[in-house]
């Protein structure tokens, strides 16, 4: 089979001018056509196949894929018919004849063919599974739930991506779990609340300070600080509990708001001058966490908030 790369190898160099769409609308045309069963028309409807699945291989950067083994892997274990020589685009398959009685085996085959319908869904199904089976394999190489897209933007652009899962080990390599004393955890439990708001694990660097609890305000409040010595400003994890549906003010720098979403909730975050900022509302509880990290490292925060 000839290498997809390299166009200059196919009979019709031309179609690689031509959009995708067009190529696409040659093939419904032809598979509504009663009168194309010739060897000429398979080759060319091939080359057409061919053209659309390296197209979207190279689209879903899954290019590395061999090609040519995987269509003679389709002719040795899927190709109905009996075996024999091939022509892809001008190119003849060896089929273990000679050269000699090629042409004979050509036209002994050819009464035997199945039927072109057949022929032309058989495939167009077998490039579709390929290129579907290599983007999946890919995204799982990734570790990407590819169907779990998040909505991100700035000022300038707007654009949806695949979110990624990241295990916990490659995750959280620089930084430090927290004991469940170094948390929200105890001073939560003790007013009833059990949900899962408070972060697990903090940035290299830091250590946990202090925590404080407010439970007899009208929106009891409950703190959590945690300090650097590269940093004079701690990280702040805060949770107030609200009995009316009300919210507080956060100052922000100019820009956009950008969310994370993470089990399901949508985490804003802003920065604040030199502060990083996120919060979220779980229930009737406000949620925030304030430091001058690394966006990358806010977002492990908030993963860590919902690791078991």
């Amino acid at each position: 089979m000839p290498d997809l790369d390299h166009d200059k190898n196919s009979p019709y160099p031309f179609l690689s001018r031509l959009s995708t769409e067009t190529l696409k609308q040659i093939l419904r045309v032809d598979f509504e056509l009663e009168d194309s069963d010739t060897p000429k028309n398979d080759e060319f409807i091939t080359c057409v196949m061919e053209v659309i699945a390296q197209r979207e291989i190279e689209t879903a950067e899954c290019s590395k894929f061999d090609v040519d083994a995987g269509w003679r892997d389709f002719q040795q274990n899927y190709q109905p018919g009996e075996k024999g020589a091939a022509s892809v685009c001008g190119e003849m398959v060896p089929d273990g004849q000679t050269k000699n009685n090629g042409q004979e085996r050509q036209a002994d085959l050819r009464p035997r063919r199945p039927r072109r319908a057949i022929q032309r869904v058989l495939r167009i199904a077998v490039i579709a599974a390929i290129v579907a089976g290599l983007c999946m394999a890919a995204a799982s190489a990734l570790e990407v739930n590819i169907f779990k897209m998040v909505a991100e933007w700035t000022q300038d652009i707007f654009q949806f991506r695949s979110e990624t899962t990241i295990s916990q080990n490659a995750a959280y390599e620089s930084g430090a779990f927290l004991g469940d004393d170094q948390t929200l955890k105890d001073l939560l439990t003790e007013e009833n609340i059990t949900q899962s708001v408070y972060p697990k694990w903090i940035p290299e660097g830091y250590t946990f300070f202090e925590s404080k609890a407010f439970p007899n305000d009208d929106d009891p409040l409950f703190i959590a600080k945690y300090k650097s010595e590269s940093s004079e400003k701690p990280i702040t994890v805060s949770v107030t509990v609200y009995s009316e549906p009300e919210g507080s003010w956060i100052e922000k720098d100019e820009g956009d708001v950008a969310i994370y979403v993470k089990n399901d909730i949508e985490h804003y975050i802003m920065s604040n001058n030199s502060l990083l900022v996120s919060a979220w509302f779980i229930d009737n509880m406000e949620c925030s966490i304030y430091g001058e990290i690394s966006e990358a490292d806010m977002r492990m925060m908030i993963d860590s908030i919902y690791e078991e």
